[in-house]
């Protein structure tokens, strides 16, 4: 599940290396149309979900990953609802942030290192 998922690129990837389903929720119109547009042409649309809406309204039952690239402002609301809302399983995995609310203070970081970017993770378990 990737609330915000943009242009879906990440969800594109996800099935294409886990072979896995994807959900995604993105409320901006012309990233939900980019999102859109990105899976039709994809070969794996199947298994992409896209829903235009807010990610507080997402569904969380059978999600085992909930991604999360939103602003740090973003998370301090979404991170505590999604804790309080799913079932006892999912990990909540946020992007590198500037910095993160003292209240949400993660269970783990993690930093991931690529050829040529480097990056920090933090992660929750439901």
């Amino acid at each position: 599940l990737d609330l915000g998922c943009g242009d879906a690129t990440l969800l594109l990837h996800a099935v294409a290396t886990r072979n896995c389903r994807a959900i995604g929720y993105e409320l901006d119109a012309d990233a939900f149309a980019r999102a859109q547009q990105n899976c039709s042409s994809s070969t794996d649309a199947d298994r992409i979900a896209l829903h235009q809406a807010d990610a507080r309204t997402a569904a969380l039952a059978g999600v085992t990953v909930i991604f999360l690239f939103l602003p740090a402002t973003a998370l301090e609301d979404l991170v505590p609802l999604l804790l309080e809302r799913a079932a006892p399983g999912p990990r909540i995995v946020a992007h590198e942030q500037p910095a993160l609310p003292a209240t949400l203070e993660p269970q783990q970081r993690r930093l991931l290192v690529a050829e040529d970017i480097m990056t920090v993770a933090y992660r929750w378990v439901c």
